[in-house]
């Protein structure tokens, strides 16, 4: 079980660092987009993909904590996180 906690724990920190990366590119890209209008057709996606990094972040630390506190409920993190991760992949996968 410790490789899972350690896994969790990844995904966690991983999916943190690119939801805060992905609000930042959020942010510019609203910031620009008088100047740039053709951005407003990326805008979506890249909202998209920013909240399903965010959702993946939260089931993480659900999974961490339940984890490290030794209760049941950390299953529910995981599949969280697990689900928002193939969802991802098959937003991006090519056709």
């Amino acid at each position: 079980m410790r490789y899972l906690y350690y896994l969790n724990c990844a995904m966690m920190a991983l999916s943190a660092v690119l939801t805060v990366v992905l609000a930042v590119v959020c942010l510019i890209y609203v910031l620009y987009l008088g100047r740039e209008p053709q951005l407003q057709q990326e805008l979506r996606l890249l909202f998209v993909t920013t909240g399903l990094f965010g959702v993946m972040t939260a089931g993480g630390v659900v999974a961490v904590l339940g984890q490290h506190r030794g209760r049941p409920w950390h299953w529910g993190g995981l599949l969280i996180w697990s689900g928002t991760l193939a969802l991802t992949l098959s937003l991006f996968a090519p056709a």
